[in-house]
């Protein structure tokens, strides 16, 4: 927290006479204090920058200088708050760039962040804004592709910058760097657009957009064309794309359906099925087309096409019920890649939770991951009508953690399997898979909310456990119960005055569910929550964010700013947005 830092260095630091004497810092004062080789005293100097107006650009070569300190914190401060100058900072871009190699990936990132706050000065980082965008850390690829859209590059210096990192990078890589450019939203969607016209690129920006589903509407005219491309791979990623968009991409049916009579390769061909599926509209030609792909002899293309039949015509329960019995039977096949498709696709059966049912469970314990995740997806589909076959599950130590996982999604429909985890969470914990299963199920838990009610007792009991998301998952559940929970507040209380930083966050989010309205308790809360803005973990800062939007009390100038602030600087995005729905809860308080 910014303020009890600056206070702890005034106590201290007997040269900073101007805050013992309550005098108002100065640039130079601050510079000096900068310097100082006690690094807490440096942070406070830099942090007290923040409250110089105009912009403190007399600061900036002390900042360069505390970019190269040893201390891991100072330098990420001096970083952050060369981010907070902005275009004012121009002279520090030289040391920015070399601060994105820094060993610290807190530095990196904040390094980033204040490329692209200081503008276009800051051009001549592009090039290792986007080898920093492929970093396998999300915090910097967020902050460098923020950066790399800020500084505002032209495509001519961009493109083969990317060209060579898609080159060059593994492919998770790579597609860990698309989810966070598609964490940007509609501000992505124009230039993806631009994207789809690029040969080389087109296929990456159609994963991009799947990303986004109904979002990426716009991209269809492009995305139409790009199933002209030569390239199967690539016809195959843009029918997959106009899939996720759903009905919007209606004006491409034409083109797939060309691709499902006539593509050479089936994996094209049994995309083109799924995307007519998936767009679901209503045409003659795409009907005559899926009846002859549903005839076919290949697996894959007759499995998903007589899904995109059913899905089309779910009032003829004819073809409705043959699809499903035709999916079930491939759940057993020996071809894995059949057997996720299967499974995929008996989500939309949840009418026949007789036939895929069974099935659908005993594919929980399949080899293949693909398979198991499909499997759970479709399960959640059809719903409570699955749910003594999940409990079942409970039993299996091979499928316990996949039904825990069924039943979340569930949510409070998965009531009547709350005698079941109970029985599973009397017996103490052996080995790590026993912890990771406690998790699972008190977060199972917590989805079902207070009809879970008669598993306090074993909650109470995991808020002393000495691994720290088995308390975590604990919390959540008994605040998600809400005022139900009451006879958790005195556990919880206890813990709260053992713990310390970031670890009481949970205690005190589970606390205000459970006791809404106390103004004491919000009271108490307030100045944890505002410490907690400031922690290291992205989730925490998230929490802290949210719980403060429900305090009304909070409605002060100096949260409120807190939270404005955070709102703009933080490098997550969840907690950015986080801040900025609490902001609009307590300025309508």
């Amino acid at each position: 927290m910014r303020g009890l830092t600056s206070f702890v260095w005034a106590a201290s630091c007997l040269c900073c006479t101007w805050l013992v004497a309550g005098e108002e810092p100065t640039v130079d004062s601050l510079v000096a204090g900068i310097a100082n080789p006690d690094p807490a005293a440096a942070v406070a100097a830099i942090d007290a920058l923040d409250k110089i107006e105009p912009e403190p650009v007399a600061a900036v070569p002390a900042l360069i200088q505390a970019l190269s300190r040893d201390d891991e914190t100072v330098r990420w401060h001096a970083a952050r708050t060369l981010s907070d100058i902005g275009p004012g900072a121009a002279e520090a871009v030289p040391a920015l760039i070399k601060a994105l190699d820094d060993s610290s990936v807190k530095v990196q990132a904040y390094a980033a962040y204040a490329l692209g706050s200081i503008g276009d000065p800051a051009d001549a980082a592009v090039e290792k804004l986007i080898e920093r965008a492929f970093d396998k850390d999300p915090l910097v690829r967020r902050a460098a592709l923020r950066g790399i859209r800020l500084v505002g590059a032209p495509p001519e210096k961009t493109r083969p910058l990317f060209l060579k990192m898609l080159e060059s990078s593994d492919r998770a890589t790579i597609l860990a760097t698309l989810q966070s450019i598609a964490e940007a939203g509609d501000t992505a969607i124009e230039s993806m657009r631009q994207i789809l016209k690029d040969e080389k690129l087109c296929y990456w920006a159609c994963l991009v957009l799947a990303e986004m589903g109904e979002k990426a509407a716009p991209a269809v005219p492009e995305l139409t064309e790009v199933l002209k491309h030569q390239d199967p791979d690539v016809r195959m990623q843009a029918l997959i794309t106009l899939g996720t968009i759903g009905s919007a991409a209606a004006p491409a049916v034409p083109e797939i359906v060309k691709l499902l009579e006539s593509d050479e390769f089936e994996a094209v061909r049994f995309s083109a099925a799924f995307a007519l599926g998936a767009i679901n509209h209503k045409d003659m030609a795409a009907t005559k087309a899926l009846v002859a792909a549903a005839r076919s002899d290949k697996p894959i293309l007759k499995v998903v096409s007589l899904w995109a039949l059913a899905h089309q015509n779910p009032e003829n329960l004819r073809v409705v019920r043959f699809a499903a019995m035709t999916l079930a039977a491939g759940l057993v096949s020996k071809d894995s890649e059949l057997r996720a498709m299967s499974a995929k696709m008996l989500g939309q059966f949840g009418s026949h939770a007789d036939i895929v049912g069974p099935a659908l469970v005993a594919a929980m314990q399949d080899s293949d991951p693909r398979v198991v995740r499909h499997a759970l997806d479709a399960l959640a589909t059809i719903g409570p009508k699955i749910l003594p076959r999940v409990i079942e599950a409970l039993k299996d130590n091979l499928r316990r953690h996949f039904a825990a996982a069924l039943i979340y999604r569930l949510g409070p429909a998965a009531a009547p399997a709350v005698p079941a985890i109970i029985e599973t969470l009397r017996v103490p914990p052996a080995n790590e898979g026993d912890v990771m299963f406690r998790r699972q199920a008190q977060l199972a838990l917590s989805a079902i909310g207070p009809e879970a009610k008669d598993a306090i007792p074993l909650l109470i009991e995991s808020l002393a456990s000495e691994d720290l998301e088995v308390r975590g998952t604990a919390c959540y559940a008994l605040g998600k119960m809400g005022p139900a929970a009451a006879e958790a507040v005195p556990e919880l209380e206890k813990r709260l005055g053992e713990l310390d930083g970031g670890m009481r966050t949970p205690f005190i989010w589970a606390l205000m569910q459970i006791r809404p309205g106390d103004k004491e308790l919000e009271a108490k809360a307030v100045p944890l929550l505002l410490e907690a803005l400031k922690h290291e973990n992205d989730l925490v800062r998230q929490e802290a964010a949210t719980s403060l939007g429900q305090i009304g009390s909070a409605a002060t100038p100096e949260v409120i700013a807190r939270l404005k602030e955070m709102a703009e600087k933080d490098t997550d995005d969840d907690a950015r947005e986080a801040a900025a729905d609490a902001v609009k809860a307590l300025e309508s308080k």
